[in-house]
């Protein structure tokens, strides 16, 4: 098979995967827009004894109660997603027919981290958008005469969290409206613990998302003690005699930690697609290798 990552298979990978994997698309799709209608139900029920019927509207308290959870559940999809990237081949006969597809190896990974990133979000504006309409329709039996939208609300509620000069919250921060260092740190973070989601997919066999988890608590805690040890020792003295009130240093100090932040993401995603380069149709119970 040709090494060359040629954009036509490309695209037809893509289309098996669709074509052999839609249902459990389906499946996720339904199974989120079930959980925000659920949601939503129980905040159309709060709504009537609440305050916000006296002092605002239901658009308002969509913006203060639901955004953020709608907004927690988008961020647990996606790194859920992350770890199921190749749940399309928990089966003897699923690996074999994915390995076997006419595309070499960069182009299936790449149409599968596809499918488990903008396809994900793609499936989670599907569920929010059936679950939008489900609850305007019942709102119209539980909140006579308050209506709202949940996306519209949520849009609404984002558009001011990122458009906020104060920074009084991440939303701002991760949109550039101001302390560039925090927002590269964090962006740097984020990427890196998602390619660590990535990893930790396609390494683990069985049980991915817990193993996943699991894994990432272990190297937290152990990195926790290695650096209060560190600390103990006198390690990062030189850090704290430093000037962080001064713009160019903070920013200094933001490159720093974004490079290791984003040299760890480049070397999960490689140690990821590498995994998956060498895996077999009959392999370990728990583990790709």
């Amino acid at each position: 098979m040709n090494k060359t990552f040629d954009l036509h298979r490309f695209g037809m990978v893509l289309r098996w995967d669709l074509l052999t994997n839609w249902k459990s698309y389906f499946y996720s799709i339904a199974g989120l827009a079930i959980g925000i209608i659920m949601l939503s139900i129980s905040m159309l029920y709060s709504f009537p004894h609440s305050y916000f019927i006296v002092e605002r509207d239901l658009n308002y308290y969509y913006e203060c109660r639901m955004t953020g959870f709608l907004a927690a559940i988008f961020i647990l999809f996606i790194f859920i997603s992350a770890c199921n990237i190749f749940s399309n081949m928990k089966t003897k006969l699923q690996r074999e027919s994915f390995m076997m597809l006419p595309a070499n190896n960069l182009e299936k990974y790449a149409a599968r981290f596809l499918m488990m990133s903008i396809g994900s979000i793609i499936m989670m504006l599907i569920a929010t958008l059936i679950a939008d309409f489900v609850q305007f329709v019942l709102s119209f039996f539980m909140t006579p005469g308050y209506h709202a939208s949940i996306i519209g609300s949520s849009l609404s509620q984002i558009y001011k969290a990122a458009t906020d000069a104060t920074c009084n919250n991440p939303i701002s921060i991760l949109a550039w409206q101001c302390k560039i260092d925090a927002a590269l740190v964090g962006w740097s973070f984020l990427i890196m613990i998602y390619s660590f989601t990535l990893l930790g997919g396609t390494f683990f066999r069985k049980q991915p998302i817990i193993l996943t988890a699991v894994s990432g608590i272990i190297i937290f805690m152990i990195i926790g003690y290695c650096g209060s040890e560190l600390e103990e020792w006198g390690a990062f003295d030189f850090f704290k005699h430093l000037n962080y009130d001064n713009l160019g240093t903070s920013l200094c100090m933001a490159i720093f930690w974004s490079v290791i932040f984003l040299a760890l993401a480049a070397s999960s995603l490689w140690a990821s697609y590498k995994i998956f380069t060498r895996m077999q149709v009959i392999c370990n119970k728990w583990i790709n290798i």
